[in-house]
């Protein structure tokens, strides 16, 4: 307040009525009525701007509180009846922490999935990968399931694996091909 009276003192208690009061001209600084409208209309903005804080907060999982079945609920999570907020928040934060996955990453995954070298070639065709396996997949459909999981929802997926056998006279070839679109299987010999 850039000005000040005593009525004014003993009325405007509201954070926003004092601020408010310095907009109109000093006449009403005498008048009981028109601080006791300030001072109304100044608590009702100072609640205002109590619940916009608060939503800001609870964007935030570190400093949510009534938000946090919300964030919960948007990741899954179902927490216990004895965890406390901090432990709810730090459960959340650790579902949200996310590795980016690159190319590399990505084959590591999948070849301690498979039990095989995997490889990945990327831009084989519009929108589309290769991941090629190089040796028996035992656990196929679980692998085709976690690339599904894991490949950007945009790009298509071609998978193969290669087998080699080695005998006396000749190599034989098979390559198996998937795609994780259709989980159509095409076999070729080549």
């Amino acid at each position: 307040m850039w000005y000040k009276t005593e009525l004014m003192e003993q009325i405007l208690t509201s954070e926003s009525a004092k601020r408010m009061i310095d907009y109109v001209s000093p006449i009403y600084g005498k008048s009981r009525i028109g601080l006791w409208l300030f001072q109304i209309i100044g608590l009702e903005l100072d609640d205002v701007k109590e619940i916009c804080d608060d939503i800001y907060d609870q964007i935030f999982v570190s400093r949510a509180t009534w938000s946090l079945p919300y964030w919960e609920k948007a990741y899954g999570i179902t927490p216990l009846p004895d965890q406390t907020i901090e432990q709810r928040r730090q459960q959340i934060k650790q579902r949200r922490e996310k590795k980016a996955l690159n190319p590399a990453r990505f084959e590591k995954i999948l070849s301690s999935l498979s039990g095989v070298e995997a490889k990945i070639v990327e831009n084989t065709g519009k929108n589309t990968f290769q991941v090629i396996f190089y040796g028996t997949v035992n656990n196929y459909d679980e692998v085709l399931r976690r690339i599904e999981q894991l490949k950007p929802a945009h790009l298509i997926c071609d998978v193969r694996i290669s087998e080699v056998s080695e005998s006396e006279t000749d190599i034989d070839y098979a390559i198996v091909s998937s795609s994780c679109e259709h989980s159509s299987v095409i076999i070729s010999e080549v």
